[in-house]
Parts: C-alpha cells; structure tokens; sequence
C-alpha cells in the first residue's frame, strides 16, 4: 500500500510468507519488503535487491528464528527498530542492538501464553495417556485392534498429582491455573526470579493466591516433586543445556518431561538416555535441540508425544501478535516511543519521564539478575 508516514519495514525469512504479519502490515501505515532467510546455514539470501531493501529499512522484522547480529545491522544504517513476531528472541543480538542504538522488542501477547499453556497441557495428557501409542495402534489395525493390546498402552492419569513448572513467567503461571483448575494438580514451581510478576489478569486468580500453588527453595527439589515436570523459561546463554543427566536423574522415576520452552534448554541425548533406561515414563516435546530436525531416539520412543513446534499455531494467537509487531514498530517510529515490550534499552534521553520509568520496571521484570 501508499505509506503514510514514509518509513520503510523489512520482513525476514518465512515470516514474509506468513499471511497474519502479511495481513497486519499491509493494514499498516508502513511499506515493506521481504528478505529471504536458510535457516539450516542461518544465511541470508542476499543479492543486489534485497540489499538495497536493507539500505532503507528502518525496521526489520524477524519471525523469531532469523539472526539479527551486527553483520545485518551493518547493512541497515536506517534501522531504529527491530520488532519480532514471536515471543523468542534468541537470534537477535541485543548488545549489538543497544550498540547501535536499536530498540529490539518481541510480541508476548496475552492469547500466546493461552495457547502455549493449552500445549503443555495437551503434551501433559497425550504423553501420560500413550496418545501417540493409541493413535498408532488404530492406524495400524488393518482388522481391528486386538484386544489384548489394550494392557500396553495403559496409561496414568495427572488427576491430583503435582506438575513442577520450571519457569513462572507468562507461560508457567497459564499453565498453573488450568492445571489446578482442570486436572485439580499441585503445582510446585521454581525460577530464578524468587518472586515473578504477576502475569495473569481477572478471572484466573494469581498464582501467589492459588492453595494449590507452591514456590520451591531450589531447581533439584522441584525436579525432586514432580510426577510431572514442564519447561517453560525463557532461553538465554546462561541456562543453555540446563536439563541433563544430572536433571532427569533427580526427577521422580517414573515421571513425564515437556517442553514447549526451547530445545536448547535440553541435552536431547541425556534426555533418550532417561527414557531408555525407563527412569523416565514418557515426555511431551514441542521443541528440539537442532530444529527441524528431531533425535531419532526420541522419534524410537513410542511413550514420547512430539509436534513440530507449533505451540503458538492458533488464528487467534498469531493474529494478536502480528498487531503488536506492528505496534512496536509504530511506537518507535511513528510515535517516537520505546515498543511496548522492549528487550533492551536503546536510550530514553528522549522519552517522557513515565515512559523511561515503565521502560526500566519493564526490562528488570524480563531478565532479573
């Protein structure tokens, strides 16, 4: 369409082929373009056009899994803002960013914890109820399923057992209330902010009001409670590979590992081992150490319920965060305000004093010391 404010906005990867972010942007006061992306080299496909697209961006827009680093940057000169369409944002370098003096942001709406936490939950009861199992047993019954199949693919139900959350941000405490709404769960938690922000609005009561809701002093004896254990942290260099042998040895023996989190938090093969040894019963995994590809020894394990990292993949989830990437890019460029979920702080000398003071609070609840 016609810009209307005359800034200019570059799409990265397959987020360029996504209609929700095609949608929003044509609905936008803002032109854009769309540079191609090899997720498997983490390369751009970069000829004389998409190189003078870069030129006159003035904000880009990853999907989440493209690498923003200072070599990209270097070819944005124009760049005041980068503003992801996902809630991970482990590609974009924010050092490099804040060096520059780039806002970066990502899209954390409310409808994506709702549909993250509906995935843990669906991965929670697939994994302890052999869906995977049932499913194959039907799909592979070319007379009907013997009977006696039935005793192996007994299962075990959550009802009144205790889930141990790894993560109490946004996600955990979603998923917090539909378990011990649902499920009627205990729930015992542990994350490096001793004391999480509230994430939740009205009608879930807050996890600090939640009976059924317990902090943990420590990762060991969280992981020591759990029927269940459910990764939901954010990913950063300081708790990459957090979940080894040393982990899943101190889980219950017989207990169900998920992760709709990120695969990097996990050594796939210590995790097999688990399985294989049948310390572990089962797991629910959304998301892999080397995505797209998926360990052939978890794929070997029919107590294991996989999906293809698809936890945010609802019309409604992905609409709501296409509109606030496009928000973050209006505030930066059109209202000359920080995003609205900034992850770094690319200077507030400008800034009202309430929007310097929201982006501090903001930035200290997102990544605590």
């Amino acid at each position: 369409m016609a810009s209307e404010s005359n800034f200019f906005v570059v799409v990265l990867g397959s987020a360029g082929e996504a209609p929700h972010i095609q949608n929003a942007l044509t609905a936008s006061p803002f032109d854009f373009g769309c540079v191609g992306y090899e997720p498997r080299t983490n390369n751009y496909l970069l000829g004389e056009s998409e190189r003078a697209l870069l030129a006159k961006a003035d904000g880009l827009v990853p999907g989440g899994g493209e690498v923003v680093n200072e070599e990209l940057l270097a070819l944005c000169p124009k760049c005041k803002v980068v503003s992801a369409n996902a809630v991970g944002y482990q590609g974009i370098d924010r050092d490099a960013c804040t060096k520059r003096k780039i806002w970066a942001a990502n899209a954390p709406v409310y409808e994506l914890r709702d549909a993250t936490a509906d995935s843990a939950l669906m991965l929670l009861l697939a994994a302890s109820r052999f869906a995977r199992e049932s499913l194959l047993l039907c799909l592979e019954s070319e007379n009907g399923w013997e009977w006696g199949a039935m005793r192996k693919i007994m299962g075990n139900s959550p009802n009144g057992k205790v889930l141990s959350i790894i993560g109490m941000g946004r996600i955990g405490q979603m998923l917090a209330h539909k378990v011990t709404t649902a499920l009627f769960m205990k729930v015992v938690w542990y994350d490096i902010n001793p004391n999480p922000p509230l994430r939740t609005k009205s009608p879930i009561v807050p996890y600090k009001e939640n009976p059924s809701v317990t902090s943990g002093s420590d990762l060991k004896g969280v992981l020591e409670s759990g029927d269940f254990v459910a990764v939901t942290c954010n990913l950063s260099e300081n708790n990459k590979f957090m979940f080894g042998a040393q982990q899943f040895a101190a889980m219950k023996k017989g207990a169900y590992f998920i992760n709709t989190s990120r695969g990097k938090l996990v050594v796939e093969d210590a995790l097999a081992d688990a399985l294989d040894s049948g310390h572990l019963a089962g797991a629910g995994l959304d998301v892999y150490e080397n995505e797209p590809c998926i360990s052939r020894r978890l794929i070997a394990h029919r107590n294991v319920f996989l999906t293809p990292h698809v936890s945010s993949a609802c019309d409604e989830t992905r609409k709501a965060m296409a509109e606030r990437m496009v928000e973050n890019l209006s505030r930066v460029l059109d209202k000359e305000l920080a995003p609205m979920n900034p992850l770094n702080n690319a200077g507030t000398d400008g800034l009202p004093s309430h929007e310097k003071d929201r982006v501090e609070q903001y930035l200290k609840d997102e990544f605590p010391v």
